[in-house]
């Protein structure tokens, strides 16, 4: 939801100007039922010069925006507590429109949002949203009280929207969940195959993958991208460059591989949240770890103004995070179970008679013993009630060595390999590095 700031000029007799600190929340009814009476018209109502009169408040909110007239430490006169009243000096004012034209339950929920943000924005409780008649004793907000239940159920909706998202923490969807999700939105393949490698550096960083999952599906269209970021790229979240200038292609990061562009995606999201990087973080996470607010977030709901400038980006995230939760990964078929007979077989052993549960198969007695003696190259004979097992032999120990040796040797090979090709792929990351850094030179 989007807050549109539309102060009344200072200066003017209903705006006050006296120092706020919100310790309080005052809900009231604009008791304006005609039409067209939303919030844009209560916004320019409280700029008419000269004011229509002292009052004021800080929010005026309908069903499809919400209006701010008052910077959020300052005062304004609505509680109708005098001067030096607690309703008009410790707390904000929030009008609901009553327009005929418009959607009150649309308005009300509207209303229960900001309600809700506003108390997360000052670490107040639940308790300190208050009506107007708590401060005068007017019957407002009308609408609300007149309803049966109608304050209680308010305030429920208020609390249902302070429920946050919290971005650490063991996966709560799977893999299979995740590209389930992104199929019934006709995601591209490309994303649909990344899903694993999100889960893989979940695991890694202890950040939900289904969150950042989710994240990628708005920042690139379920991997169809179309704005100004390429696939090509591999950027995964819209991470920008160092020091971008414009928000163009080449403002943006580019990642080696689709994986290398998820590792740069958690990466910048362990900036936010205070968590360790996995391998060398890309240049924009060092700008992020700069800030005062760095390592200090810890919801989804917090990314708005900071990941974007919008303050609902994370409302968007955690909507698109919701739907991915209550999508039904595919159900695998069963197995048949294997019939069984009722009674129990003598299986031999290396000489030592063993009971074993048989199933009878087509007329055909089988045993698990038996099978999984095939597989490690003993012998099976006998049918019906009495089967022999012949254990495997017991391999030559010297051989046994001679194979230890040579896999300790491949691992290490293979060690020395990736070694090699990670400083290979460090030495090309800093010569792109140069390369941009000397085409900005050259202008």
């Amino acid at each position: 939801m989007n807050i549109i700031q539309d102060f009344i000029p200072s200066g003017r007799r209903n705006r006050p100007g006296y120092k706020l600190t919100p310790k309080y929340i005052t809900i009231h009814d604009t008791a304006n039922t005609q039409a067209g009476a939303d919030a844009k018209a209560h916004a320019a109502y409280l700029k008419k010069n000269p004011p229509a009169s002292e009052a004021s408040w800080h929010f005026t909110v309908d069903d499809k925006a919400i209006y701010q007239h008052l910077p959020l430490n300052e005062n304004g006169w609505h509680a109708g507590d005098g001067a030096s009243g607690t309703g008009n000096r410790q707390s904000i004012g929030i009008e609901i429109c009553e327009n005929r034209d418009g959607n009150r339950a649309k308005a009300e929920a509207n209303a229960a949002w900001l309600v809700a943000k506003l108390l997360k924005d000052f670490s107040l409780g639940l308790d300190r949203v208050k009506q107007h008649y708590d401060w005068s004793g007017k019957n407002c907000p009308r609408v609300l009280r007149g309803r049966p239940g109608g304050w209680e159920g308010f305030l429920a909706a208020v609390q249902s929207y302070m429920e946050l998202t919290p971005i650490l923490g063991p996966p709560q969807a799977t893999v299979a969940q995740a590209q389930e999700w992104a199929r019934q939105n006709n995601a591209h393949q490309r994303f649909i195959d990344i899903a694993p490698t999100y889960w893989h550096y979940g695991q890694l960083t202890g950040i939900r993958p289904e969150v950042l999952y989710a994240q990628s599906a708005h920042e690139t269209g379920y991997g169809h991208y179309g704005g100004a970021v390429t696939p090509d790229q591999n950027n995964w979240a819209g991470i920008k460059v160092k020091n971008p200038s414009g928000d163009r292609r080449e403002d943006h990061e580019t990642f080696a591989t689709p994986e290398d562009g998820v590792r740069g995606h958690f990466n910048h999201v362990c900036a936010y949240v205070g968590k360790e990087p996995v391998g060398q973080p890309h240049d924009r996470y060092y700008v992020v770890k700069g800030l005062s607010w760095a390592g200090t977030v810890k919801y989804v709901e917090e990314l708005g103004g900071k990941w974007a400038p919008s303050p609902s980006y994370g409302e968007r995230i955690v909507k698109l995070l919701n739907a991915l939760l209550a999508a039904q990964a595919p159900v695998e078929p069963q197995q048949p179970e294997l019939p069984s007979i009722t009674r129990t077989i003598g299986v031999y052993v290396g000489g030592k008679k063993v009971d074993e549960v048989g199933y009878l198969i087509n007329n055909a007695t089988y045993v698990r013993a038996a099978y999984l003696i095939e597989l490690t190259g003993g012998q099976v004979t006998g049918h019906g009630d009495h089967i022999k097992i012949t254990l495997p032999t017991t391999p030559d120990q010297t051989e046994m060595e001679e194979l230890r040796a040579k896999l300790k040797k491949s691992e290490s090979d293979i060690s020395a390999l990736q070694t090699a090709l990670a400083a290979e792929r460090q030495r090309i990351e800093n010569a792109k590095r140069l390369l941009k850094e000397a085409e900005r030179a050259l202008g």
